[in-house]
């Protein structure tokens, strides 16, 4: 059956049906030995001999989803040029898998893995403001008057970043503070500790 090659891009892990478009722009894709650049190009890929960068893509055999607890010293990346040890190297080898999203080297936390583009996008996507929690450790208890500001959030690139639900809590199970965002990420949770003059160790998702 004849698709999008975005779709098909984007199904094979190689990028989001608009990271697809891109790299279709940038002639990277063949079909049956010529390079479509047109978007709405559409291929059978049990049929068609369809590429990216020479590698020919084969037909999926359904979609892998992996949960990853990221230690702390791994890089969220498929390939790094450092020679680092990343995310890919704790998992199993799966055709097309690709981190959802990216925590830092210094973080740990919950990390998805796929090779269903459509699900990351769905995601990771920040228009689908899907909720995230992270979890920052803190040296010392921060004041009282610390709470206020935390429910506020704080502004990141001239746009405010608040913590949704009931704002930062304190977790039960382990030292540190909860941080409840639709919009933040690691880094962001980092900042906003900074800049209420808390002395942060890390934040973890």
């Amino acid at each position: 059956m004849e698709e999008r090659l975005q779709k098909i891009l984007s199904r094979a892990g190689i990028a989001s049906r608009r990271g697809a478009e891109t790299v279709m722009s940038q002639g990277r894709v063949t079909v049956n030995g010529t390079a479509v650049t047109r978007l709405g190009t559409k291929a059978d890929i049990t049929r068609d001999d369809i590429r990216v960068d020479g590698v020919r893509l084969r037909p999926p055999t359904g979609p892998v989803y992996l949960m990853l607890n990221k230690p702390k010293g791994v890089v969220t990346t498929r390939h790094d040029p450092e020679g680092r040890t990343t995310v890919m190297d704790l998992v199993p080898a799966v055709q097309g898998l690709f981190p959802v999203g990216r925590l830092d080297v210094t973080t740990e936390g919950l990390l998805l893995l796929t090779n269903d583009g459509a699900f990351a996008e769905r995601v990771a996507h920040p228009r689908y403001e899907v909720p995230r929690v992270y979890q920052a450790k803190v040296r010392g208890v921060p004041t009282p008057g610390l709470w206020p500001r935390c429910a506020r959030g704080c502004a990141w690139k001239a746009s405010a970043c608040p913590w949704t639900g009931s704002g930062c809590s304190r977790p039960t199970s382990m030292p540190g503070w909860s941080s409840p965002c639709t919009k933040a990420s690691n880094t962001r949770c980092g900042v906003c500790w900074r800049r209420w003059a808390t002395p942060y160790r890390s934040c973890g998702g």
